[in-house]
Order: structure tokens, then C-alpha cells, then sequence
């Protein structure tokens, strides 16, 4: 990244984003989760900012024939905060800026499964049969 601030300045890194989700099962009927990611510093024309990630921790159990569904799920819980610093540099400047971003997030929730299918969907294969050419072939003899 290339601009003008008073005078020609540059800058260049790598900026992304990552996460993974694993699921495991315990049983028909409950499952653990677990989650991780990765932001990667942001890049700015006159600096950076520092690199972040989350982890995360999930249950979901099925009741009454998969009717009900509770799941929880706890996000970041042994860190309250996350500080995010960005830094800005310039001949004539120098600045850091620090954001504490609350991080820690419990959640709980049920759903209900209405409508359920009594009965498989089957599928019927169709064919077309095209005639039509025989027919006109043989009217012409």
C-alpha cells in the first residue's frame, strides 16, 4: 500500500483471517464444540495493529426426538478483554491507540422443531421418450 502524506510513504504485510470448528459426538442425541480463530494484524498506510484470536467452547443436546434442542456456548472464558493496539507513524508524527473490546460472551439457547416430515421424500426418475421422429419418418415412406 502506497500513498502521499507530505511525501511518498509505503507500507506492506499480510492481513487475514482464520478459524476452524470442530464438532464432537457424543452420542445421537448431545455433541461438544470448539472453535479457534486468528485475525492477523491490520496493515495501515502509516502502521499496524496487533494480532488477535478467540477460542471457544460448545454443548447441544437434542430432546424428545430431536423436537428440543438446547445448545451453550461459552466465548473467550479466562479472558475478560482484549486489547486491540493500532500504530501510526509519520516524520512528523507518532501516535498508539489501545481499545479494550470486551471479549467474553456466555450464550444459552433452545429451539422447537415444528412441521416434521411424516413420511420420506422419494424420487421418481421421469424419462422423455421422443417419438415424434419415428412417427414422421415413417408417414413419409
Amino acid at each position: 500500500m502506497d500513498g502521499f502524506v507530505n511525501n511518498y510513504i509505503s507500507n506492506s504485510g499480510f492481513q487475514g483471517f482464520l478459524s476452524t470448528y470442530l464438532i464432537y459426538k457424543i452420542s445421537d442425541i448431545s455433541s461438544v464444540s470448539m472453535n479457534f480463530g486468528y485475525y492477523s494484524p491490520e496493515v495501515y498506510l502509516q502502521g499496524n495493529s496487533n494480532s488477535m484470536y478467540y477460542y471457544g467452547f460448545g454443548y447441544n443436546r437434542s430432546f424428545f426426538k430431536n423436537l428440543l434442542n438446547f445448545n451453550a456456548s461459552v466465548l473467550n472464558p479466562f479472558r475478560e478483554y482484549a486489547i486491540r493496539r493500532s500504530a501510526f507513524t509519520d516524520e512528523n508524527f507518532s501516535r498508539t491507540q489501545e481499545r479494550q473490546v470486551n471479549f467474553r460472551s456466555f450464550q444459552v439457547g433452545l429451539s422447537l422443531n415444528f412441521n416434521r416430515l411424516k413420511e420420506r421424500i422419494s424420487k421418481t426418475s421421469n424419462s422423455i421418450k421422443n417419438d415424434d421422429i419415428n412417427i414422421s419418418d415413417s408417414k413419409r415412406n
